[in-house]
This record gives C-alpha cells, structure tokens and sequence, in this order.
C-alpha cells in the first residue's frame, strides 16, 4: 500500500524535480521503480519539445476568418416560396404515408361492424330507391332515363361535398400529429382526399346494378370517364387546401361552407335535368359544382359533356391553384400555431 501511494505522489512535479527524489530516503521505492520515475521527466520534455508552440494567426489566415464570418451573415434563408414547393416535394414523396393513413381512417370508422364502409353503399343506395321514383313522377320522366341519371348525380356530390367537408377539419383534426412530428402540410390534404376517392369506390356497386338493370350500353364516350375523374380529384386538391387553410385560421367557415353546400345540392343539376326542365343555361354554365358532376356522369350515361361546363372546370384549375398556392405560401408556417 506504501509502494502504491509513493507511485501516485511521485507523478506529481515539483519544478525540475519529482516528489520521489524527496521521499525516497524514507521511504525506499521497489527495484526498478525510480529508474521508471526518472526517465517519465525526460520523456516529457521531449514530447514538448517536439510540439510547435503556438503563434497567433496571420493576416491572411484573419482575413479568411473574416470572409467566413462574412458569408454565415450574408447566407441566404429559403423563402417562404421555396419552403411551399419543398412541402409539395415532400407530401409527394410521403405517397405511402398519406395512403395508408386515409386507408386507416376508413378502417378505424367502421371497426366493430360487420358491413364495414359498405354501410354507404347500403346509405346512397336506399335514399336513390326511394327517392328516385317518386321524383321521376313529379318531373314526369321515364324511370329509366332518370334513375341512372339522378344515382350518378347523387353519388358525384356525395364525392365533392364530403371531400370539401372534410377539408374544413383537416388541418384541425391532425393538430396532434403536425406539432409531434415534422408532416408536409399538403399530405394531410392528400389524405383527406384520398379518403373521400375509397368512398367514392364503395359507391360502384350501384353503378354496376343500375347499369345492368336498364341495360345502359357502354359507348366510346364512356372512355371520357378517365380524364374527367382526374380533372374533378385537380379541382378538389386546390379547393381542400383553401378551406383547410381558412377553416383553421377562422373556425366560423366551417359552417358557413355546409350552409353554403346545402343550398348548392338544389341549385345544382343533382336532382333535376338542366336540358329537360326550363333552366336557364347560364346558372349552370357558371356552376363549377355543376361542371365537376357533367365530366363524371355524362361518359358514363353515353353522352356528350357540354363544351361550356368543360371549359368551365378547366378554367377553374389555373386560377384555383393560384389562389391556393399564395394562400399556402403565406400561411404554411402559421397552421401549427392556429390549430
């Protein structure tokens, strides 16, 4: 134990000297042990000999400090612009995120039942058996002109309006997910949409019997279905991110927007036929509802979509997407904070 402590102590120095060259007389140290001490001393003063001693910094190297400093100072942030599109990019490359989500959202809404989201095909399907006869009376048509005509008309708004409501909590419903984790704001939107597009497809079956029903044949024009679906899912992508955005910055537009859509179902041609009752042309021409139903259901009845409702809805995406990209360029960095 005295050896141990004499060779802790004898690592201390004392000017040129160590501390065993003093203890040493008194308390001899074991064989080989101060030949060891003597030589640490040498061997130190060789590794700070052999060390650069430190010199302040040129005027160059100081002038290259200087323009590193200068550069940190003068770097340039991404703007709010660049910032919008990198979300974009991001929502874009998340596809697989925003998917299993809105697949998730249908599964969790209808756990416990044994129909599951069949549910609204059962709900769309009573309300056009019930309501289909009896409207095709009053408007004196034939069933089987109108019944197909008034189930796709039923079904298309279902699609829009249930997409646009949805919209409105969007941002206010995934609160819980943007402040916990970095999520593109356009991914939410695409979620929500996505999930309006899985109910839309519960609703085929009733395309299917009704078609087979009235033996409706299948024409060429019908092909037209493909690019009209597509430019109606456009149009909802820049109407969702409109409403999500105001929706959570003034929580009294939600309602607003459901008043509005309820008067919009009977100024639409949902229920009744704009070529067969006596409507002016130019309420539905400036309909954009109306435009969004056209290019869905008249390839799938065989006919013709009005040029004007055509231009109409593709009139609206340009100018849609304008409003919605500055409204999302301005706002992205304040949603967290609103919801």
């Amino acid at each position: 134990m005295r050896n141990a402590m004499v060779r802790d102590m004898s690592m201390i120095r004392l000017g040129k000297f160590t501390l065993s060259s003093y203890l040493s007389p008194f308390y001899p140290l074991p064989m080989g042990a101060s030949a060891e001490l003597s030589s640490r001393p040498k061997a130190a003063n060789e590794r700070a000999a052999t060390c650069s001693p430190t010199t302040a910094p040129t005027v160059r190297e100081w002038s290259n400090m200087s323009d590193l400093s200068q550069d940190a100072r003068t770097r340039k942030m991404p703007s709010q612009v660049e910032m919008a599109i990198d979300d974009l990019k991001r929502a874009l490359s998340l596809t697989w995120f925003w998917v299993s989500l809105g697949w998730q959202d249908i599964v969790q809404r209808y756990r416990g039942s044994m129909l599951g989201p069949f549910w609204l095909t059962i709900t769309t399907g009573v309300f056009i058996a019930g309501l289909g006869p009896l409207y095709a009376r009053l408007f004196s048509l034939d069933m089987a002109h109108y019944l197909p005509y008034m189930a796709l008309g039923v079904t298309t708004w279902g699609f829009i309006t249930g997409t646009i409501n949805d919209s409105c909590n969007a941002f206010v419903s995934a609160s819980h997910v943007m402040k916990q984790m970095k999520v593109p704001r356009l991914a939410i939107v695409f979620q929500v949409i996505w999930r309006s597009i899985i109910a839309f497809i519960h609703n085929l079956p009733i395309y299917v019997i009704i078609f087979l029903w009235f033996q409706i044949p299948l024409t060429w024009e019908t092909l037209l279905v493909i690019p009209g679906f597509v430019i109606v899912c456009l149009n909802l992508v820049w109407m969702g991110v409109v409403v999500a955005i105001l929706c959570a910055r003034f929580r009294d537009i939600a309602p607003i927007i459901g008043s509005i859509l309820q008067i919009g179902f009977f100024i639409t041609p949902v229920m009744w036929s704009y070529k067969l009752q006596n409507v002016s042309p130019w309420i539905v021409n400036i309909n954009p509802f109306a435009a969004l139903i056209e290019l869905i259901r008249a390839p799938l009845l065989g006919e013709v979509i009005s040029a004007p409702l055509v231009l109409l809805a593709l009139g609206c995406l340009p100018v849609g997407f304008a409003v919605a990209a500055a409204l999302f360029v301005r706002a992205r960095r304040q949603i967290v904070y609103w919801v």
